[in-house]
């Protein structure tokens, strides 16, 4: 029977493919232990423990990976509506097109470009402006600044928004909770540190300090709302 090629060395292995160190520290073990008993297969199964151990280590990384990038991704909002074209509105981080502004922090997404009958209501997230068109209740001070201020960032950005949302993404009127970008500017927090609205608590948000310190310039400042005596 014809001997067996030669095969290459394992250190010669682990430098010229970049075989990780564990698994020619264990592949060297095995052929040591094997050597004594059946010495002409000892290097296949020293190659087959590589493999294996090559094997182990490639599928850690993508699981890894894919738990990564499941974790990177944008939340699938779907909420049932009454009206839609579709069985449900579904928003994800990204850009969107604005239909109108109703107050200072809240918007609505044009559905006709969305393909849904009803136009999604976009409530800025981390923020609470001052009150201008709610039922039954009279305009409050700073109110049509907010709205004003919200109206004019949005049509100076061509009716366009981005969208980002976080852990909580609908709130319990079944709007949607999102931070509202306008290139790199955040119009929350850029109405929070305007005094033109106080920073929520309802919600959980990750941006949360971020919005603290803006309003404590705005209070320092006495900027807003937080100009009006108490």
């Amino acid at each position: 029977m014809a001997r067996p090629k030669k095969l290459p060395s394992l250190d010669k292995l682990e430098k010229t493919v970049n075989i990780p160190k564990a698994a020619t520290t264990v592949a060297k073990k095995v052929l040591r232990d094997q050597g004594r008993r059946r010495p002409r297969f000892t290097g296949w199964l020293a190659f087959l423990v590589v493999l294996l151990c090559i094997s182990t280590i490639v599928w850690d990384q993508i699981a890894n990976w894919e738990r990564y990038h499941h974790h990177q991704e944008s939340p699938n909002v779907q909420i049932p509506e009454e009206g839609l074209t579709g069985t449900a509105v579904a928003l994800r981080d990204g850009t969107y097109l604005v239909k109108r502004v109703v107050d200072g922090d809240t918007l609505v997404l044009d559905g006709k470009a969305l393909g849904v009958a009803k136009d999604p209501k976009i409530r800025f997230l981390g923020v609470d402006t001052p009150e201008t068109v709610k039922p039954s209740w009279p305009v409050e001070p700073f109110g049509p600044e907010a709205s004003a201020y919200t109206k004019k960032r949005i049509e100076e950005n061509g009716m366009v928004v981005r969208l980002e949302f976080d852990w909580d993404p609908v709130d319990q009127y079944g709007r949607f909770l999102a931070y509202i970008w306008l290139g790199d500017s955040l119009l929350n927090e850029e109405l929070v540190r305007l005094g033109l609205g106080r920073m929520t608590h309802e919600f959980r948000f990750k941006r949360k300090e971020d919005f603290l310190r803006a309003e404590q310039a705005a209070k320092a400042e006495k900027r807003g709302i937080w100009s009006l005596k108490k």
